[in-house]
């Protein structure tokens, strides 16, 4: 398959994602992850593993009768190459042969499904794989990995022993109110270290150095025969299906490491709401008692007001008695006096009567200043 020239058109800038929300980056790497997925069927889609191996079957009957059997078992993609192009001056020597021909064009088409494989590994690790470890895990108070593969490997280190730790502190009973084991949280941490375990293996047999059996798919090792170790293209055999089969793994771990992150961040925003919710419910509880406490005050300000509210009205009372009792002692007062005036005079003619000896006027003047008399006393 020939080179797309669309391979990177969903690339994100580093600075973009720096700058970008946690949804913006989801969203962001949603889109990478359908572009990988798309790439992956584009290259691998047309390969059957069943017409791949009768294929290597034909070509190892030809190898086994051809002058270069002294290069035994082939062990890496250099050697392969190799053997191809010996194969076709082979076949250009002895002229055309259309079975040798069809056999040698597919592996030619072979040979470009593995480059394609490995600019699809390349595309997963920067694309893919890079802004996964950067931005979709550091959220969960993990440590941020380095951008290179090492760095990677640290944070892996990191989680898996958060995981264990957290594992064994709730088995030991140790830490139940600080530390919760959510099983979601175990399935992202092992999702994170098989992905990480692929995109090694896949990196590395990426490469054109030997081929090493520990680095095949568990699925792989367990389909090949105990006999299979001394065919020419043992490896071969073994190699391009796996690394089929590590493309296809890529496309369904990165999909499950994607939707166990946004699970765990609705978890999380879903908790931080409940949080919210009863940090509210204790505000509103305390707000509750104090509104009470303000009501059993207002109460006995009430009552406190209207006992000064009686008072002024028993004080306003007595002061409108005390104006009346005022004007009446001033009108008293004044008869008093008037009444005091009279009796001087009366007793002044009562003198005058007395001394010209008028005893009818006088007993009449007398009797008149008694009646006065009996007034002022009873005015005083």
């Amino acid at each position: 398959m020939a080179v797309r020239s669309d391979w990177f058109h969903f690339y994100t800038r580093d600075e973009v994602m720096k700058k970008a929300s946690l949804q913006e980056k989801l969203k962001l790497i949603r889109k990478q992850l359908d572009a990988f997925a798309v790439l992956e069927q584009e290259v691998t889609s047309r390969f059957s593993e069943d017409t791949f191996l009768n294929n290597v079957t034909r070509l190892e009957n030809k190898y086994s009768k051809s002058q270069f059997q002294s290069l035994y078992v082939i062990t890496n993609l250099a050697l392969f190459r190799q053997l191809l192009l010996r194969l076709q001056l082979d076949k250009n020597q002895r002229g055309e042969d259309t079975d040798d021909k069809d056999v040698l064009e597919y592996f030619v088409d072979v040979l470009r499904l593995i480059d394609d494989i490995k600019r699809l590994n390349k595309y997963f690790s920067e694309r893919v794989y890079t802004p996964l470890v950067e931005n979709l895990y550091p959220a969960h108070g993990m440590e941020k990995a380095a951008t290179s593969l090492t760095g990677h490997a640290q944070a892996v280190t990191v989680l898996s022993d958060t995981a264990r730790n957290q594992k064994g502190e709730v088995e030991n009973g140790k830490g139940a109110q600080t530390t919760k084991y959510d099983d979601r949280t175990a399935k992202f941490l092992r999702t994170v270290t098989r992905l990480f375990k692929l995109q090694q293996r896949w990196s590395r047999l990426s490469q054109d150095g030997p081929i090493s059996a520990v680095l095949f798919e568990a699925e792989t090792n367990k389909n090949s025969g105990e006999t299979d170790d001394v065919r020419p293209l043992h490896f071969i055999s073994r190699l391009v299906p796996d690394l089929v089969a590590k493309a296809s793994k890529a496309v369904a771990i990165t999909e499950k490491w994607y939707t166990l992150f946004v699970g765990m961040s609705d978890c999380a925003a879903q908790g931080e709401k409940e949080k919210q919710i009863q940090e509210l419910r204790e505000k509103i509880d305390k707000t509750s008692r104090n509104i009470r406490q303000l009501e059993s005050n207002l109460a006995a300000y009430r009552e406190e007001l209207a006992g000064l509210t009686d008072k002024d009205a028993r004080y306003a009372e007595l002061t409108q008695a005390f104006q009346r009792a005022s004007v009446s002692s001033e009108e008293l007062s004044t008869d008093l006096s008037d009444l005091e005036e009279t009796e001087k005079k009366i007793t002044k003619q009562l003198e005058e009567f007395s001394q010209r000896k008028d005893i009818k006027e006088y007993e009449e003047l007398k009797h008149e200043a008694g009646q006065i008399q009996q007034k002022l006393q009873s005015t005083r």
